[in-house]
């Protein structure tokens, strides 16, 4: 185990030394806002202008502040706040930064996040803001689990969404990295289970020793291997979450600090849902997909994905969509695919500023014509 006491420490060491730019950002707002079934959720305000608000919610067991990252030249909220967005970061209760019991952090399903979490988000902003409705910008699981709150009848007042990577019908290759013989939650189980949590961040421990040398036997991409535990862990869990070439090395290096341990059941949730290609509840019925979800979903939707992302493929994206059209207004539904960006690279990529940003600006651009024309009509 001598290597791997090496690996341990390798993101630790060299994080310590980050020297984080400032920020250029007004004065964060903090709220932690407790969810109708008792559970907390976080949101932190960026209030950039008039224009919103707008709520970015970020995958299973990624802070929010991800989306805030110093480690490149312009992070998402910085733009959006340029553009004069009142900027919502939500950590639903899958986050360290939620305001729950980060040792012992709560046992949920995906169906909580719609059910529970979402909704307390955006009553709480349109409380604060006194705006009727809400965009979003909501990524894997934050995207999916808004269409299934929205679909579900549980959340109103979203005017517009942002639907990244992830949506009511994955088509993925998750399963292939949460194989039973190889997969690190299989692993866990075995290992103590961890005391029924998942940590990405290694604590130099005999366990942190095993897990990291099963995640070190897991198969990555071509072009994808890397020493650092972080992301072995976070492959391993969700297969690859980002495209290497796209993380700038102190990126790379504070990926530790963007992930929360995590209870191990959300996972049965999302691997009964891979498995089906459905969002289903977690009794495995299918109740975000009826006709009345659908009817409910009937709001201007753009779809963003990866094109290269091997983790849930574009098609995912395009089958809620095509899903969509069939039954409501087709001019209501729209998809973006981005060249050479992976999963999350799209929002923490050195160059996403570039290459990503402007086209989720035209996306809000597209979502906010599309929510005025449906509203001139109404008044028709």
């Amino acid at each position: 185990g001598g290597m791997l006491a090496t690996h341990n420490d390798f993101p630790a060491k060299d994080a310590a030394g980050l020297v984080a730019r400032a920020l250029r950002l007004p004065p964060p707002e903090r709220h932690v806002v407790p969810t109708g079934d008792g559970i907390n959720i976080g949101l932190t305000r960026y209030r950039g202008g008039p224009r919103g608000p707008l709520v970015l919610a970020p995958g299973l067991s990624v802070r929010a502040s991800s989306f805030a990252t110093p480690t490149f030249e312009e992070n998402l909220t910085e733009s959006l706040v340029a553009q004069g967005y009142d900027v919502w970061l939500f950590d639903y209760r899958a986050s360290a930064d939620s305001g729950n019991d980060t040792e012992h952090p709560p046992e949920f399903t995906i169906d909580d996040i719609a059910r529970h979490d979402w909704p307390a988000a955006i009553r709480k902003i349109r409380a604060v803001t006194g705006a009727d409705s809400v965009q979003a910008i909501a990524h894997c699981v934050g995207s999916m689990s808004l269409l299934m709150g929205i679909g579900a009848g549980w959340v109103s007042g979203v005017r517009s969404m942002i639907a990244s990577q992830l949506t009511l019908h994955p088509v993925t290759d998750w399963l292939n990295y949460m194989k039973a013989d190889l997969g690190l939650v299989g692993a866990l189980e075995q290992v103590s289970m961890l005391d029924g949590h998942l940590h990405f961040v290694g604590r130099g421990t005999e366990e942190d020793n095993e897990i990291d040398a099963i995640a070190y036997q897991i198969p990555v991409p071509e072009g994808q291997a890397c020493k650092n535990p972080v992301c072995r862990r976070v492959f391993g869990v969700f297969g690859p979450s980002w495209d290497h070439a796209q993380l700038g090395h102190d990126t790379h290096l504070a990926l530790g600090s963007m992930f929360s341990r995590v209870a191990l059941k959300p996972f049965e949730h999302l691997q009964d849902i891979m498995r089906q290609g459905l969002a289903v509840d977690a009794a495995g019925d299918a109740v975000y997909t009826t006709e009345d979800a659908a009817r409910r979903l009937a709001l201007p939707i753009s779809f963003l994905s990866g094109a290269t992302n091997k983790l849930f493929y574009p098609e995912s994206g395009q089958r809620t969509r095509v899903w969509l059209q069939d039954r409501n207004d087709r001019e209501l539904y729209q998809q973006r695919i981005v060249p050479d960006y992976g999963h999350m690279d799209l929002f923490i990529g050195h160059s996403a500023h570039r290459d990503v940003t402007p086209v989720i600006l035209e996306q809000l651009e597209w979502l906010d014509g599309r929510a005025q024309h449906a509203a001139d009509r109404h008044q028709a």
